[in-house]
């Protein structure tokens, strides 16, 4: 089965109904800056944000879309497991694991996407070669697991990458 048509059914079996999704904060606007930017992006692309104000002018001038099947599958760097078991198996490789998240982490965003209880969006970078994860990657898995779409925070950066 396809990966779009996986979604398609597994969200006609859970019917989850979520629409909490909240633009990051200004605290966690600035972790994603100081490690994805910083450490990930700013070195595989160059210096496209060269201040912090800068990343945060393109978050406040960025658009959030509704990101499907077909749209999430053209994004580059999705995990796109399918479970909670393989999102486990993927996550417990990082470093992070055991320090910043674990299983009951992982179920912690399960579970707040099944009582719609509120979660940041992923940013989403729109280069001139296509889409990209920046961040919430497990946030974008588990929703596509139990609802099949997700909103998340377009930052342009096609003029410049």
């Amino acid at each position: 089965m396809d990966y779009k048509s996986y979604f398609e059914e597994s969200v006609k079996r859970n019917a989850v109904r979520y629409n909490s999704w909240q633009f990051p904060s200004d605290k966690n606007l600035r972790q994603e800056y100081d490690i994805e930017y910083q450490k990930h992006l700013k070195p595989q692309y160059g210096d496209f944000w060269p201040t912090f104000d800068d990343f945060m002018k393109a978050a406040e001038d960025g658009k959030v879309i509704e990101i499907g099947p077909s749209t999430d599958a053209t994004i580059g760097s999705r995990s796109r497991t399918r479970n909670k078991e393989d999102l486990i198996g993927l996550l417990s490789s990082y470093r992070s694991w055991g320090k910043f998240r674990n299983e009951q982490t992982t179920q912690n965003l399960y579970d707040r996407i099944n009582k719609n209880l509120p979660l940041d969006m992923p940013l989403i970078l729109k280069t001139k070669y296509g889409m990209k994860i920046m961040s919430g990657n497990t946030r974008a898995d588990v929703a596509m697991q139990t609802i099949g779409s997700y909103e998340a925070l377009i930052l342009d950066v096609s003029d410049r990458v």
